[in-house]
């Protein structure tokens, strides 16, 4: 769970690093193999991000039911959080869901340092009662 959820992180990492932000996308594994989930309509028609956020966790979900042979399962996205002093801090969020494990979620801050750049903070680990994978007739 951890190394797809890397995955999809230093993904997302590399992609505000070269363009200052990135588009939700979701990772599915079978085995060795992994393939990327994401928006691929016309970019003036994309919807708005959290939109689009909410639609893959949904399409995802969808997935893991029609695909009982995936194990793995991550959804990566720019979020922001309310910090303990009540700023708000933005940063790369992922949630990764194995089929037979409790999800987790893993956020990661983009901290500004002193020049006003954004470092990478330490990442904060927490499970969630929200899965990918749900079985047909379970509660969504």
């Amino acid at each position: 769970m951890e190394k797809l959820a890397e995955a999809g992180i230093r993904e997302a990492l590399k992609a505000i690093q070269r363009s200052g932000g990135f588009y939700s996308f979701g990772l599915v594994q079978d085995g060795d193999t992994v393939q990327a989930v994401g928006y691929s309509g016309k970019p003036e028609d994309a919807p708005d991000a959290d939109e689009w956020s909410e639609t893959l966790f949904w399409q995802l979900r969808d997935i893991g039911k029609k695909r009982p042979e995936l194990d793995l399962m991550a959804l990566v996205k720019l979020h922001e959080i309310t910090n303990d002093k009540g700023k708000s801090v933005l940063g790369v969020w992922a949630e990764v869901d194995h089929r037979e494990a409790t999800p987790w979620i893993i956020f990661v801050p983009l901290v500004k340092n002193a020049e006003g750049n954004h470092e990478i903070g330490e990442p904060i680990y927490y499970p969630t009662e929200q899965p990918l994978f749900v079985e047909n007739g379970e509660q969504e």
